[in-house]
């Protein structure tokens, strides 16, 4: 029982400071390891999103700048040169940038102050730009980066480079339009690779997808509820959202182009992102594994201690608890053989002289026990002999006394004879009832115990008093029900009602009331003989059941021996009950009460009331 209680003991302790802390550390490390994961990863992203927005902002600024140079070309300038001339400066313009790998003009047009094309690297276009916004702007001394749009037609997203034409004396005459394709600005977005799920995507100042590496996404417009749209608002930070198909993404954004893009008016939003589960796989590999080793780790260290534990803690206590039984059992000359050293061996070494002690003592006992008996059965066969020495000159004098009172006419004599009867009567009584207190106190004594109605009893001994209580005008409650029973001796049980109803009635004032109860605990009986009489003290409650013990010590009644309440508690004992006195003061009355085994018929009584109630 021990053993198993013990390593019980030890399982919680071991997951008290082994697996806790190691829960603990497992949810620090995770955390830890998810946040330092996620700042070095949004700061990735975050360089990533600069060097496209800075290799894009390049390119937008060197395709400012080429136009803006080709605008200042000295034939596009003169308004005597031809408009074969200005379409020739315009086709070589573009095949020269069309070599360079920055930036590619897939058409290069020239368009008057009226909106007409005059020259285009396009055969045949002849567009109207009178309505166009960024042709006004740019005639308005602009130089002019337009959105990204797409070409319904083709399909294709284009972004236009505009700069306004001057003559010599700075009056402008035109404007120059380069066309260059998105797929330039898609190259260096989709060359990108994050992972397997990571990738880069551009939108515009209409919130519309520009650059995806998945084409189909291309003119998606991200919702302005959206937590990336915030780049468009000139803002940089990092996001967690949830996809349409339901997988958690991690991204950072930053805006470009804010002083390029339609005239300082605008920005592109540069989104750089990935699947949370992936960024975070290297975390989930490591919680699984601490999910997987530490049942392993508590395992082993529940093995190892409980090996470690059985062989110099719970064997120790086993023999321990073996040496408890076996001496408990009255086996005082076990010894409990332990050699594991410490606190154990020390406990062991002092059960065994407990034992030793406890053998010498139980031997004095012993020793003492039949001496004691001895002394016993020497007060017994000293007080029987003593009781009949003094009641054999006692019973002739005590029936020779009336003989003489009745002979004798002399009143002084007559009077003498009176008292020397009295305490012949008292010393008699007195002998009697120590030889009945010697043997209610012997072991030896047994008890008739029989069935009895206790009303019945109480009744014979009110009956037996009835003079006395009418010559006192004393009254007398008896509120015992009649189906009670007690298992008692019949003449001892007599006895008893004698003695503290007689008590009751002798310390009863005239005219007082003495009440009669019982109550039925279903083993015992309480039963209450109460009166109205002189009370009691708390200091003589102490002392009432003791030997020779009275109340009142200036009294000297020869009807009290001061034995008749210890006999009583003699009785009450012997049938397994217990006996005390109440009073609430002096002239207050008193109350003995008593309990006594229940009557069979009484128990079954009960037992019949509980069936009939189910």
């Amino acid at each position: 029982m021990i053993k198993a209680k013990l390593r019980t003991k030890l399982i919680f302790l071991i997951i008290a400071f082994i697996l806790i802390p190691l829960i603990i550390m497992n949810l620090y490390l995770s955390i830890y390891m998810e946040e330092s994961l996620r700042e070095t990863t949004l700061s990735k992203f975050q360089a990533v999103g600069m060097d496209i927005g800075n290799d894009i902002e390049q390119i937008v600024n060197n395709g400012r700048n080429y136009i803006v140079a080709l605008a200042n070309n000295p034939i596009l300038r003169s308004e005597n040169a031809t408009v074969s001339e200005k379409l020739e400066q315009l086709n070589i313009t573009q095949k020269f940038y069309q070599i360079n790998d920055d930036i590619k003009f897939d058409d290069i047009t020239l368009i008057d102050t009226k909106g007409d094309v005059i020259a285009s690297t396009t055969d045949g276009y002849k567009g109207k730009w009178s309505a166009n916004e960024w042709y006004k702007r740019s005639l308005n001394e602009n130089v002019v980066v337009s959105e990204a749009y797409r070409i319904v037609t083709s399909g294709k997203f284009l972004q236009l480079y505009l700069s306004p034409v001057s003559n010599s004396n700075n009056e402008i005459i035109g404007v120059i339009v380069g066309e260059i394709d998105l797929e330039h600005i898609w190259k260096i977005a989709d060359s990108i690779t994050i992972g397997k799920t990571g990738f880069v995507y551009i939108i515009n100042n209409q919130s519309q997808i520009i650059s995806h590496p998945n084409k189909e996404y291309l003119s998606v417009i991200v919702p302005q509820s959206h937590k990336v749209s915030k780049v468009l608002q000139n803002f940089t930070g990092t996001a967690t959202y949830t996809d349409r198909f339901g997988e958690q993404i991690i991204c950072s954004y930053m805006p470009i182009l804010g002083g390029t893009i339609y005239d300082n008016n605008g920005y592109w939003g540069v989104i750089v992102n990935q699947q949370s589960d992936e960024v975070f796989k290297m975390v989930f590999s490591f919680q699984r594994q601490l999910i997987i080793i530490t049942p392993l780790i508590i395992i082993g260290t529940i093995i190892g201690i409980s090996l470690f534990f059985s062989q110099s803690i719970i064997i120790p206590i086993k023999k321990l608890e073996e040496g408890m039984v076996e001496v408990s059992s009255g086996n005082l000359d076990y010894h409990v053989d332990i050699k594991s050293g410490g606190e154990i061996e020390y406990l062991a070494t002092s059960f065994n002289k407990m034992t030793d002690d406890l053998k010498s003592l139980n031997n004095r006992v012993q020793n003492r026990t039949i001496e004691v008996e001895k002394l016993l059965k020497h007060k017994d066969e000293f007080i029987n002999q003593l009781g009949h020495d003094l009641k054999n000159p006692l019973l002739p004098l005590s029936n020779l006394l009336p003989v003489l009172m009745e002979k004798i006419t002399d009143p002084k004599l007559k009077e003498m004879l009176v008292v020397i009867e009295r305490n012949v009567e008292y010393m008699r009584n007195l002998v009697v009832k120590t030889i009945e207190l010697a043997r209610l106190s012997s072991p030896n004594i047994k008890f008739n115990t029989e069935d009895i109605n206790l009303l019945d009893e109480i009744e014979v001994v009110i009956e037996q008093n009835e003079s006395i209580l009418n010559n006192s005008k004393i009254k007398i409650e008896n509120n015992i029900e009649k189906d009670i029973t007690v298992r008692a001796d019949k003449l001892r049980l007599d006895e008893l009602f004698t003695n503290l109803i007689g008590n009751a009635i002798k310390y009863s004032n005239k005219g007082g009331t003495i009440s009669l109860n019982a109550i039925n605990d279903q083993d015992f009986v309480t039963v209450s003989i109460s009166d109205s009489g002189i009370g009691i003290t708390k200091d003589q409650i102490d002392h009432i059941f003791d030997e020779f013990y009275k109340a009142d010590k200036a009294r000297h009644d020869f009807d009290s021996s001061g034995l008749g309440l210890p006999i009583c508690k003699r009785i009450v004992e012997k049938h397994g009950g217990k006996i005390w006195a109440t009073s609430t003061g002096k002239n207050k009355g008193s109350s003995f009460n008593f309990t006594i085994p229940t009557g069979y018929k009484t128990i079954i009584g009960n037992i019949e009331g509980k069936i009939d109630k189910l």
